[in-house]
């Protein structure tokens, strides 16, 4: 199932997740729709098995408003998919 994870998450655009985030009220610059896109494409699995050591990492590349709303929605589906990660 992680594989199938991986094939979704690596068909995003930009577009796609500055859309995401306008439906879940997270406002992203182009720097920080840059950086979703990065860790996604790059550190995706560190993010599922550590993703308190990624959310450090890459913290100052957002606004304080932003990184808290990006760090719940990263709990609730977390949560929500944990069976399939």
């Amino acid at each position: 199932m992680l594989e199938i994870i991986k094939k979704y998450i690596n068909s995003l655009t930009k577009e796609h997740i500055k859309n995401f985030g306008i439906k879940n009220s997270v406002n992203l610059t182009d720097k920080e729709i840059d950086t979703v896109y990065y860790v996604l494409n790059n550190e995706l699995e560190e993010l599922f098995s550590d993703t308190e050591s990624i959310l450090n990492e890459y913290e100052n590349n957002f606004s304080v408003e932003n990184f808290k709303k990006i760090k719940k929605l990263i709990s609730i589906y977390k949560e929500r998919y944990k069976n399939y990660l």
